[in-house]
């Protein structure tokens, strides 16, 4: 969600042009050591070479020599959240904003702050005033969106990512939302057709498969929703979620010793939180082996 500001006035070429930037700004401060831009560039080559330390101190130089820095502030704020220190960034996007009211970037950034520590009116209210400045921002629809959903306001939700359609039709985040949305709702046929679309848009949003999974499932059709669960398996092996319901749908089409190999990796893989699940779903596993076993004594009898 965070947006760098870019560097510009230094040609980057080579195997690392970011490491180039830095050794190009290095030299000019050696030149001229109070030279705040020269700082707040290298921080941001820092930056975006996962530096975030250097970047920060880069950052913080630029600010003691130019406090009415608003990119720095801002990229600052972004270092910071990256590194999880949430109330150094909201404190710097909130610096960056009195020194720039008009700083998009900022209140978007700051909204998805507030909406990550569950301030959500808080959130809603930033990306509102994101939406003021710029109303063809379409992240700022999606992310209001999830705002309006965690505060179970889905129809402001559903409207939200459907702006967010309306101006950008490529956005997959929108699509993957909107579906989840429409999960909550029951609406399991519209969920499917956006999570199909998310992933036709970025095939590398895998979730969307075990939310469609989810969809198929609910509406009986437990093939497709293996097939989905499998994907999702695909792409992340030990997602004790997806072992569940894989194990769920293959016990319902019928396919008891496959659930149970199911079940056994969702017992394997699942968090200690999920203590009372795996008390519950051991003892399906009991069940599902007293059935097999009960079949095969039937047949031998026979």
């Amino acid at each position: 969600m965070a947006i760098f500001e870019k560097v510009s006035g230094i040609e980057t070429k080579g195997k690392d042009p970011f490491g180039e930037t830095i050794s190009s700004w290095t030299k000019v401060l050696e030149i001229d050591p109070l030279n705040a831009d020269a700082y707040y560039n290298r921080g941001v080559a820092y930056a975006e070479k996962g530096q975030r330390e250097k970047a920060i101190a880069d950052y913080t130089k630029a600010l003691e020599i130019n406090p009415r820095n608003a990119d720095a502030y801002y990229n600052r704020g972004v270092a910071y959240g990256k590194k999880g220190q949430l109330e150094q960034a909201m404190s710097d996007y909130t610096k960056a904003l009195e020194i720039d009211p008009g700083k998009v970037s900022a209140y978007l950034d700051r909204g998805a702050t507030y909406l990550v520590g569950g301030h959500c009116e808080q959130a809603i209210s930033d990306f509102t005033k994101a939406l003021e400045i710029d109303p063809g921002y379409d992240k700022a629809y999606v992310n209001r969106g999830a705002a309006y959903s965690l505060e179970g306001q889905l129809e402001q939700a559903l409207s939200d990512y459907t702006k967010a359609l309306e101006i950008n039709p490529e956005d997959a985040s929108a699509y993957y939302n909107r579906g989840q949305t429409f999960s909550v709702k029951g609406e399991w046929e519209q969920a499917i057709s956006d999570f199909t679309e998310a992933l036709k848009i970025d095939p590398g949003y895998t979730g969307a498969y075990y939310y469609r999974g989810v969809a198929y499932e609910e509406k009986g059709q437990w093939w497709q929703a293996i097939s989905d669960y499998n994907k999702a398996l695909e792409a992340e092996p030990e997602n004790a979620a997806a072992w569940h319901k894989k194990g769920d749908a293959l016990r319902k089409a019928g396919k008891h010793y496959d659930a149970i190999k199911a079940y056994e990796n969702f017992i394997k893989y699942a968090l200690p939180e999920s203590a009372e699940d795996v008390k519950e779903i051991k003892w399906v596993v009991k069940d599902l082996k007293n059935r097999i076993r009960g079949k095969y004594e039937e047949v031998a009898h026979c």
